[in-house]
């Protein structure tokens, strides 16, 4: 079984695909290559940290902060501005993402980038979902 984590990503993918398609773009989990014009339009979805903030009774709660980012051609400021209205607005349907989250917050991000294309477009914007699982298997929600 997969550990909670990543029934929570895989969520996040399946809710960030079907808005993404509309839009005419291709959802990326954690790419390990370095993205240009060519592959946009392109919605990148990032885990950034993973954290135990808290332990009682054989229980953890945990906070998985992630991005998403949108990457556009040069100049798509609106197009790719659109995308993660569209985006947010499915999140915040069900923060839970089908009771696998305790909730879902949206926080700061980096805008900071190293410069791969000079003319493409990327927008990010920061989520922190909380959980909570078992202490003694991760993929048991607790």
């Amino acid at each position: 079984m997969n550990s909670v984590r990543e029934q929570i990503i895989q969520a996040i993918v399946a809710r960030v695909e079907p808005v993404a398609v509309i839009h005419g773009a291709t959802v990326v989990r954690q790419p390990l290559y370095l993205l240009d014009r060519e592959d946009a339009p392109v919605l990148i979805i990032e885990v950034v940290s993973d954290r135990a903030e808290s332990n009682r009774n054989d229980r953890v709660e945990r906070a998985l902060d992630w991005q998403l980012i949108a990457h556009w051609r040069e100049g798509e400021f609106s197009a790719a501005d659109k995308v993660i209205v569209d985006v947010h607005k499915s999140l915040m349907t069900d923060r839970t993402f089908g009771g696998l989250a305790q909730g879902l917050r949206e926080r700061s991000c980096e805008w900071l980038r190293e410069d791969v294309d000079a003319g493409g477009v990327e927008i990010p914007v920061g989520y922190t979902t909380f959980y909570r699982t078992r202490e003694n298997d991760i993929s048991v929600k607790g």
